[in-house]
């Protein structure tokens, strides 16, 4: 018995790709996606579209994941003027917390400018720094951590 030498189709890939192995299985599923029309409104048309968007997203949900695990999420950049501002690294963004006076109630409520509400997890993080609590002593005010409370 001879062995036959297998010949490998050389595979054409454009410039800035690659070609990678999967599973029949897999590729079949690929199929199944491609054919549905909600697929298309995300501007996937191909498999190699498909597995890169996919990809892409997974790699995302990592990042995050491990952000939350080994690096701080938030930030306290600045405070000024009744206002924090926090760098938030899972959306890349700085927000703006502020200390809002209900000067009848001589009470404080902590409101978010980029989320436009009091209850965010921006202002959240507010409440764990010293500056602000600090601040609203000063001016002898009882800090509310919700409308209702």
């Amino acid at each position: 018995m001879q062995l036959q030498e297998i010949v490998m189709p050389k595979v054409v890939t454009k410039k800035g790709h690659t070609s990678v192995a999967i599973s029949q299985y897999v590729l079949a599923q690929i199929d199944k996606e491609i054919k549905r029309p909600q697929i298309h409104t995300l501007g996937i048309n191909t498999k190699a579209a498909f597995v890169d968007h996919a990809v892409s997203e997974y790699l995302l949900k990592v990042r995050r994941y491990e952000a939350s695990f080994f690096e701080q999420r938030f930030e306290a950049r600045n405070f000024y003027n009744d206002t924090v501002v926090i760098r938030d690294y899972f959306e890349v963004m700085d927000y703006e917390v502020v200390i809002q006076e209900t000067p009848s109630t001589k009470e404080a409520l902590l409101y978010c400018r980029v989320d436009n509400n009091h209850s965010c997890v921006h202002v959240g993080y507010a409440f764990s720094l010293p500056d602000i609590l600090e601040s609203c002593q000063k001016k002898g005010l009882r800090v509310r951590k919700h409308l209702d409370e």
